[in-house]
């Protein structure tokens, strides 16, 4: 049988193999390619494996397209099916690596090699898989039996996770460099799956298997990606020591008991420690870990990123967003220890709660203004329209206001509206909002209500409270307030309808005489 395939006579020139063989040829001396290029790394090798593989499954399907006879197409039909099982179980080890995942998939990677492997004894020891040649146009081509169809299966559930984790690694990748890379190696996947049609006439259908064709168009891609952002970015061992003192973030790497091994001039200097004082410590004695969500697991097994507050023994304290990743052994197998880095954010959350409070609060009481009244209804609207729960909105404007504005000054007017404000804070619930509408009008917001009358309880505490004398800058004065209600969905159901009601029914209020309030809609007498 040897002497037959190696014998040249078993073979005639086919033009079907000649664009196959070029592309698995090419396939291969890509992956001669990253593992030169990228020095022999963990992840270069991985990739030149993955493309062997491929290639292996390529080259030999084209070597079955010249075969004249159909014992030497069967056996190059099934040394192209080694690599075909292998593609998957190579992928995904490629990918978890590439991703820092190993650790977390160890088990499924081992599994995917393990089926791997037992789908290649099936091939040789019997033909579940793999149980006659036909001949088509282009060749010979192997006719799956009963193992076939769940062998395809297997290649697109590994591809497809392959695939989903590209995905979710490019949504959490924060560089523009990362997502040009991972966006580029998830289509050049996604393309590349395209060639599971090559399984088609397996199943004895007369289909034409055009799959070099799009892992073509993933050689094409992967090698732009591969020169133009590497595989991997450079490593920093050959200048450790000066790349942490340089790095502007604070670099803290901590062991698997959690003990801080390695501390950076920055983190000494945000922490208000020596280093001698930091080594060796617990990372949960020096950071409080309760400021994450959960501690110090948020960190060991993923790459995350919190924001959180840092105090030094110095008592300083500072913003921070804290990166973490997982650091493995030298055979990415098992995890050592965790890297974090720190950037001191404080400034720019200063200067976020600046904005913030100049674009939603009123500048003179404090009280939040109109978009941030709007947003908080909108809110509050929605959940109580999935629960089925009523909310009110009450429209308020001074009675009298006017009167001292002009009599006592501006001066004193605005420091009267800033005790309006705190008095009314004082007569609401914690859950419910007062914000300012402009001049002397305000809106309140009581959120999830049980019934309308509970809106009335808060009015009539908001105008007692009111109603009580002002000393300001020697000067006595009194105020009343008009208020009108709408209930929602009673009233409406969107804020601008709601807040329209109010302030009808707050003008009601004040053509029957003002000081007081009322409904739009609803009798509280009937209580």
């Amino acid at each position: 049988m040897l002497q037959i395939i190696l014998n040249q006579d078993s073979y005639v020139f086919s033009p079907f193999a000649l664009p196959v063989l070029l592309v698995g040829v090419a396939l291969a001396c890509l992956g001669l390619f990253v593992a030169i290029r990228e020095r022999r790394s963990r992840i270069g090798m991985l990739f030149s494996l993955f493309a062997l593989t491929v290639s292996l499954y390529l080259i030999s399907m084209g070597i079955n397209y010249s075969a004249r006879d159909a014992r030497v197409a069967m056996f190059w039909i099934k040394i192209a099916h080694i690599g075909l099982l292998f593609i998957p179980s190579t992928a995904l080890f490629l990918t978890v690596t590439r991703l820092q995942l190993t650790h977390r998939y160890r088990f499924i990677t081992k599994g995917v090699f393990l089926l791997s492997a037992l789908l290649v004894l099936s091939l040789f020891l019997t033909d579940s898989l793999l149980k006659e040649v036909k001949h088509f146009i282009w060749g010979y081509y192997g006719q799956y039996g009963m193992l076939g169809f769940l062998t395809l299966l297997f290649v697109i559930a590994v591809m497809a996770f392959v695939l989903n984790l590209y995905w979710r690694e490019y949504r959490l990748s924060k560089t523009e460099r990362q997502k040009r890379r991972l966006r580029g190696i998830f289509i050049a996947f996604s393309i590349g799956m395209l060639a599971v049609v090559d399984v088609i006439p397996t199943f004895g259908i007369r289909f034409y298997p055009f799959g070099y064709i799009p892992i073509f168009f993933f050689l094409v891609i992967m090698a732009y990606v591969i020169t133009h952002y590497r595989l991997v970015e450079i490593s920093p061992e050959s200048a450790a020591s000066q790349i942490l003192e340089m790095m502007q973030g604070a670099v803290i790497v901590v062991d698997i008991e959690d003990r801080i091994r390695v501390v950076n001039r920055v983190a000494q200097e945000m922490l208000g420690c020596e280093k001698a004082d930091l080594l060796n410590q617990e990372l949960a004695s020096v950071i409080d870990l309760n400021a994450t969500v959960n501690g110090m697991d948020d960190y060991r097994d993923n790459i995350r990123s919190h924001e959180m507050v840092w105090t030094g023994r110095n008592g300083r304290q500072c913003d921070v967003v804290v990166s973490s990743s997982p650091v493995t052994d030298i055979h990415g197998k098992s995890r050592i220890g965790v890297v974090l880095v720190a950037h001191d954010i404080t400034k720019r959350k200063q200067t976020e709660q600046r904005l913030e409070q100049l674009a939603l609060y009123d500048g003179l009481t404090g009280l939040p203004n109109r978009i941030l009244f709007y947003d908080r209804t909108n809110q509050l609207l929605a959940l109580a329209e999935r629960n089925r729960q009523s909310l009110a909105i009450l429209y308020m404007d001074l009675d009298r206001f006017k009167d001292v504005n002009d009599r006592l000054g501006h001066e004193v007017g605005d420091a009267l509206l800033s005790q309006v404000a705190q008095r009314m804070k004082a007569s609401i619930r914690n859950s419910d909002t007062i914000a300012r509408m402009g001049g002397d009008e305000f809106v309140g917001l009581c959120g999830l209500i049980v019934v309308p009358d509970d809106a009335a309880t808060i009015a009539e505490k908001i105008i007692k409270k009111l109603s009580e004398p002002y000393f300001i800058k020697d000067s006595e004065c009194s105020i009343g307030l008009s208020i009108g209600i709408s209930v929602y969905p009673l009233d409406g159901e969107d804020v601008e309808l709601l807040i329209l009601k109010a302030d009808t029914a707050m003008y009601r209020v004040k053509e029957s005489g003002r000081g007081g309030y009322q409904f739009y809609n609803y009798n509280p007498a009937s209580r």
